[in-house]
Parts: C-alpha cells; sequence; structure tokens
C-alpha cells in the first residue's frame, strides 16, 4: 500500500508538472473579471468548445489519482491542529500534523514539543529544535526588555517622587520667609502708626 502510494504520488507529481494554470475566460482581458476559475458558459465561447489558441479548461483528465486526492507530498494525512489536547487524535503511521496559522508562539512552541515526544510529524516544520530555540531566545530578550522598561520605569517615578519632594519643600521655605517677611512690615506699619498718633 505505502508503495503504491509512492508511486501515485510520483505519478500526481507529474501532472502537476504539465497541469496549466486555470483561470477564468477574458480574465486577462477586463480588471472586473477576477481570475478565480469559472466555467464558460458562453453559446459562442470558444474556451467552452476547446478551440485551438484558447486557454486550457478544467477537465477529469487534469485530476490526481484518487488514492493519493488529498495527501501531503510525503505521503500522510494532513491533519490541522490547533491546540496541544488535539495531537491524541493524530495516528503518527499514517497522520501528519499542520499547525494552524492562527496559533500563537508560545502555543506552536509547547506543541512541537508534545509533537516530538509523540513521534509526531509536524508537517509545516522542516527543523523543529532550529525553531524551538529561535523562538525561546526571542521570549527571553522579550522578558529581558520588559524588565528593563518596568525598572526605568520605576526609576522615573523614585526620581519625580523626589523632584515633587524638593520642590514642595521649598514652597515651604519660600512660604515662611513670606510670612516672617509679612509679619516684619506689619510690625513696622504699626509702629510708624504709634509714632504718628504720639506726635503731639
Amino acid at each position: 500500500m505505502i508503495k503504491m502510494n509512492s508511486r501515485l504520488l510520483q505519478v500526481r507529481k507529474e501532472l502537476k508538472r504539465k497541469k496549466p494554470y486555470f483561470i477564468r475566460q477574458d480574465s486577462h482581458k477586463k480588471v472586473e473579471v477576477k481570475q478565480k476559475w469559472r466555467k464558460p458558459k458562453g453559446h459562442h465561447s470558444k474556451m467552452r468548445h476547446g478551440f485551438r489558441g484558447y486557454r486550457r479548461s478544467v477537465e477529469v483528465g487534469w485530476g490526481s489519482p484518487k488514492e493519493v486526492y488529498g495527501l501531503h507530498p510525503s505521503g500522510l494525512n494532513q491533519i490541522t491542529i490547533g491546540n496541544v489536547s488535539e495531537l491524541n487524535k493524530i495516528d503518527s503511521s499514517k497522520d501528519g500534523a499542520l499547525i494552524s496559522a492562527a496559533v500563537g508562539m508560545r502555543k506552536r512552541v509547547e506543541i512541537l514539543k508534545k509533537a516530538k515526544e509523540l513521534g509526531i510529524v509536524v508537517l509545516n516544520f522542516k527543523d523543529i529544535d532550529a525553531y524551538v530555540n529561535k523562538v525561546e531566545g526571542i521570549m527571553k530578550s522579550k522578558k529581558e526588555e520588559k524588565k528593563k522598561t518596568a525598572e526605568s520605569k520605576e526609576e522615573k517615578m523614585k526620581e519625580r517622587e523626589k523632584k515633587s519632594k524638593e520642590k514642595k519643600e521649598k514652597e515651604g521655605l519660600a512660604g515662611r520667609v513670606g510670612s516672617e517677611d509679612e509679619a516684619a512690615n506689619k510690625e513696622k506699619k504699626e509702629m510708624s502708626k504709634k509714632a504718628i498718633t504720639d506726635i503731639p
């Protein structure tokens, strides 16, 4: 069965090499007509009739062998994984894991480590160890940066508190000096008033 599959995978590879890229009729002429394939349905459509000089249409002969349809080039079934618990569904002899693009960096590393333990092939990662080391390095550097920013924030807060305290102390001293000056001025005014009233 495995040998047969490998032969059919080779057949599929050869077919795909020769297979044209199917685009919608007149998509190369009109901007509003997108390239996504649609069957030509016009009564006089040259493409529908298969005339020479016109693009190929989708036909049965261009398809892959039924036994290997949807298989990965390695011959394994592709099963998309979103978390660690979904790895338990996979049969490592027949299936391979495809980690979803929506999965975050930290969870992806967890899935890769678990897959390595269980001996499951992860189809969208060539070198698991290299990727894990790379991500761990990135995460470590991010933690260090976070720590540095937190420390710098604390230092700034302390500096601000220190400055505010100094400012308050200066204001307090200025207030005291001002009050003393005011008291001296009052005394002078009172003395001058008394001197004026004492004059006969």
